[in-house]
């Protein structure tokens, strides 16, 4: 009774209705088995990146030390049955994981260790999307959209670029937008109202240190934000180091 039960409830996914089916979308992540990469398989399974009628099919890249990791995270993905999901490709080259994508989203990176010093970060991270950035030039469709989320973002986007010369400068965004929602969330707790009523709040520069959070293009329910702040002492001061 419970079996047959299920079985009229059917799945909870949609299925593509015949007249929206599209050529899928081939997504390569990279870092895919990490904790970050492995939510973010899971989300573009579930339509959450394209919508739930766009198929795609995920090329999921790890180092080979992780392989047994990602095939595991295969496993996992394909025990949810997504309807958006066309096929699975789990590689450890690089050429593989980025031949013909449309999406290529960079979440690997090497993260600072024990006694490293931001160079060494920035030395280990080069070598990483330059031969990143040389395989995307070499088999990813020229249309490619590369979102580089693994810091420092900003210097590993413009590395990677760099090295795939013959994808457009514009196709290559670095991700730093987590910088962004905290200084939403701080400004909204300042003001005590709901981040829905701000906008223009811009992060400038890399995701570090020296980045600047700029509020004097923002705006609060449609007035100068900073007007409405009142308090040029705390943003120019603690708002910004706590960002």
């Amino acid at each position: 009774m419970f079996v047959s039960r299920l079985q009229q409830l059917g799945r909870h996914f949609p299925k593509t209705p015949k007249n929206l089916e599209l050529p899928p979308v081939r997504v390569a992540v990279t870092g895919a088995a990490g904790q970050i990469g492995a939510f973010l398989c899971n989300f573009i399974a579930q339509g959450r990146m394209f919508g739930p009628y766009q198929k795609v099919i995920l090329q999921l890249l790890e180092l080979p030390q992780a392989e047994k990791v990602l095939q595991g995270l295969v496993m996992e993905l394909k025990d949810g049955a997504y309807p958006c999901i066309a096929d699975i490709i789990p590689a450890t080259d690089a050429l593989v994981a980025f031949k013909d994508a449309d999406v290529v989203v960079m979440v690997g990176a090497r993260p600072r260790g024990p006694g490293m010093e931001r160079a060494d970060l920035l030395t280990a991270n080069a070598k990483i999307f330059q031969a990143q950035g040389e395989a995307i030039n070499q088999v990813a469709k020229k249309t490619v959209k590369v979102a580089v989320v693994g810091n420092p973002a900003n210097t590993n986007a413009l590395i990677c670029s760099h090295y795939a010369p013959t994808i457009p400068k514009a196709n290559f965004s670095a991700l730093t937008r987590l910088d962004e929602n905290r200084a939403y969330s701080q400004l909204a707790d300042k003001m005590g109202t709901h981040i829905d009523n701000l906008n223009n709040v811009i992060i400038w520069g890399n995701h570090s240190a020296t980045q600047f959070p700029d509020t004097f293009h923002a705006t609060a329910n449609g007035k100068p934000l900073r007007q409405v702040v009142n308090d040029d002492a705390y943003l120019d001061g603690p708002f910004l180091s706590k960002v």
